[in-house]
């Protein structure tokens, strides 16, 4: 059974999650719902399926859990350092947004080097062995092992400050509309919460797919909503979406959530480029937003991260407009492509005049003129239509240059031992 809600959960009861024997839970179940937290909805538990179900439901709450204390850490950084709010300031805003409570002078008091236990680690590596995009836990997880780097970070905050580092918090701090910010704040938080718990649920469903579990989701965040950190009271806004859409394929789709998501946006993406100016790190917000991003695009430049793979592993890709698994041999395509639209120097001088040539290529013997300036002018049986332009041989053709002429002329380069000269006029030279 896993079981959430640390000592004021073991006071006031916790939100429990049992798995394994269905019969077994039966046999407890009055008993468990007596010792779960209660909400306005019921007690805090509920069957959630066979074998170790449970432990694992629990196991990604937790990592939803420390995603959201990251999150709310970075709110904390931000309007503090940023902002310039003192604890009291900070505890009241903190209050009025969730009617929590802030210990005021003890936070700064508190070494900053977090513990962990390993479930948010197991977690990250479940997601990573599901294919479930996690970033926002996976960001937390990050700023763990870095914040264990004490004495690390006070080496590398002398050393770089020695080398020219500069603080950019108090440049950033004197331009800004603190009104406008902590209510920024309130929104990039909201959102990135969002994403966070979109994650979770996705894994969630992932694992239970694999093992044949099926997990309700809803019924998932019901029982989170008493006894345990999250608590939040948009856990109630999850179980609805769920229950209105049980396959739903993520929360940032949900027509509620996406119509917040798409509200608090632009105070989001403002409050993540105000702390990459200032130099305050927010990875947890900043992962959130680039998962919202990338989910939200029905176009990615993985088309070229294919390609890549597929120049240097043979990995195969896929096309839009044709079905199947292909392979390019991209370097000899290349190599085609270069002899196919460009004529060598070398070759131009076998043309005729050499002292036409000699005169105005003399310095030119690595250049490469593009095919298409050449057939331009030259007509396979060794006669000139038009005067060859100095201009146009020896500076490198425009774009628009390029679309006007390049898909022109995919004939082939007349017979070279046909041209005989070369003629040009006095304004050439």
């Amino acid at each position: 059974m896993g079981v959430s809600g640390g000592e004021e959960g073991a006071r006031n009861g916790p939100s429990m999650m049992p798995g394994g024997s269905l019969t077994a839970y039966k046999n407890i179940e009055e008993i468990v719902k007596k010792v779960a937290a209660q909400v306005e909805d019921g007690p805090c538990v509920t069957y959630i399926g066979e074998g170790g179900s449970g432990n694992f439901v629990k196991m990604v709450h937790n990592g939803i859990e420390y995603g959201d204390m990251q999150l709310i850490s970075e709110a904390y950084d931000v309007l503090k350092n940023v902002c310039g709010l003192r604890n009291d300031e900070l505890a009241r805003i903190f209050e009025e947004w969730n009617n929590g409570e802030l210990e005021r002078e003890l936070v700064d008091k508190i070494l900053d080097k977090t513990g962990m236990k390993g479930t948010g680690k197991w977690t990250v590596q479940q997601a990573a062995e599901l294919s479930v995009a996690a970033p926002t836990i996976a960001a937390w997880l990050d700023c763990r092992y870095l914040s264990g780097l004490k004495e690390e970070r006070n080496n590398a905050e002398a050393i770089l400050k020695e080398a020219g580092m500069v603080d950019q918090v108090g440049p950033v701090r004197s331009g800004i509309d603190k009104k406008r910010l902590i209510d920024d704040v309130r929104q990039g938080l909201y959102a990135s919460k969002i994403c966070s718990h979109a994650q979770g649920m996705n894994l969630l469903r992932a694992k239970s797919n694999e093992k044949g579990w099926g997990l309700d989701l809803g019924e998932m965040a019901r029982i989170w909503k008493g006894g345990c950190i999250i608590r939040a009271v948009f856990l109630d806004r999850i179980k609805q979406a769920y229950q209105r859409n049980p396959q739903l394929a993520s929360l940032v789709v949900d027509p509620e959530f996406a119509k917040e998501m798409v509200q608090r946006q632009a105070a989001w993406r403002r409050v993540v480029g105000l702390a990459v100016q200032a130099g305050i790190s927010t990875p947890g917000m900043c992962a959130s937003l680039a998962y919202f991003d990338t989910y939200r695009r029905a176009r990615l430049p993985a088309n070229l991260v294919q390609a890549q793979r597929d120049l240097f592993g043979a990995h195969t890709y896929e096309r839009i407009d044709c079905p199947g698994a292909l392979h390019t041999e991209w370097t000899k395509l290349a190599r085609q492509r270069l002899v196919k639209n460009q004529i060598s120097l070398s070759s131009l001088m076998k043309m005729g005049d050499e002292s036409f040539l000699e005169k105005f290529v003399i310095n030119l013997e690595k250049r490469i003129i593009p095919r298409c300036v050449v057939i331009q002018f030259l007509v396979s049986k060794g006669q000139i239509k038009e005067q060859i332009s100095l201009s146009s041989l020896f500076v490198p053709p425009d774009k628009l240059f390029l679309e006007r002429h390049v898909s022109k002329h995919e004939v082939q380069v007349p017979e070279l031992s046909k041209v005989k000269r070369v003629k040009y006029s006095k304004n050439d030279s």
